[in-house]
């Protein structure tokens, strides 16, 4: 967990340093989920910000859009985060990504989490995306086999 928000905090501080620096930076967050089930993950986002040093009103200004599960409400909200013009939206899964992609193209995307980002044609390859869409993916080319030899060598007698 705190490798993962590390390099999101990488990934988003590197964004913002390449926004206009006459204004803050207008930063979407995007869940298919609800605020209380992330409030944790949205508020220590906003505290490692903090203490990199983005004051937030100053540097950094944030809106939410949460889909509250409803997977029929994506295309909707990230309608109005393209109205929003934002610098920055960060995601959540691949279907939040690309509803973002294809409304949004002026925003620069980072996925908290993205199943398969070269199969969902969200980024050109995980070595170089290339594009305005960059993060973490849960789950990579080839990932599946290494995961599986390495626990054919941690527990080489299993047989399921």
């Amino acid at each position: 967990m705190a490798i993962t928000g590390g390099l999101l905090l990488a990934v988003a501080a590197g964004a913002i340093a390449q926004s206009t620096p006459k204004r803050a930076a207008r930063i979407v967050l995007f869940s298919t989920g609800r605020p209380e089930t992330h409030s944790y993950l949205t508020e220590a986002f906003r505290m490692a910000m903090r203490e990199l040093g983005y004051v937030e009103g100053r540097d950094v200004v944030y809106s939410y859009r949460w889909a509250d599960g409803r997977m029929d409400r994506v295309s909707q909200l990230a309608s109005e985060i393209a109205r929003d013009n934002p610098d920055i939206v960060i995601t959540g899964t691949a279907l939040s990504t690309r509803a973002v992609v294809e409304a949004a193209p002026g925003a620069a995307v980072v996925m908290a989490y993205g199943s398969d980002p070269v199969g969902n044609q969200l980024v050109a390859s995980l070595a170089r995306p290339g594009g305005r869409v960059t993060g973490l993916s849960n789950l990579g080319e080839g990932i599946v086999p290494k995961m599986l030899e390495l626990l054919r060598a941690m527990v080489p007698k299993a047989g399921r």
